[in-house]
């Protein structure tokens, strides 16, 4: 079911039907996931695909982004690359983050 809810999640990005940014670190986290199994050919096509997607921000991760994930690791105790990613999101003026423990509000 999560990998059906993402495809779907990305299609409305990609149609423009939903806003969507995030951090360069999902660079790393596509690219790492997809080397591990499918190899190195397969994760450079599909991050070059990942990175030219219609309607989605890639924002810098930057001073103001870790305070805020910072922040947000204090207050709902996340890991981490979570909070750089809520952070992100948050500071590029997102209402709602979701993630596996639930939806956060900045």
């Amino acid at each position: 079911m999560k990998k059906n809810w993402l495809r779907d999640c990305l299609e409305k990005v990609q149609d423009g039907k939903i806003p969507a940014c995030t951090s360069f670190l999902t660079f790393d986290e596509v690219f790492y996931k997809v080397r591990k199994l499918k190899g190195n050919d397969a994760a450079i096509t599909n991050i070059e695909a990942f990175l030219t997607m219609p309607n989605m921000r890639f924002m810098d991760v930057n001073d103001g982004v870790i305070w805020k994930a910072l922040e947000l690791i204090r207050e709902y105790k996340l890991l981490p690359r979570d909070g750089i990613h809520a952070a992100t999101a948050f500071n590029s003026g997102a209402e709602k983050y979701i993630l596996r423990i639930g939806i956060l509000t900045g």
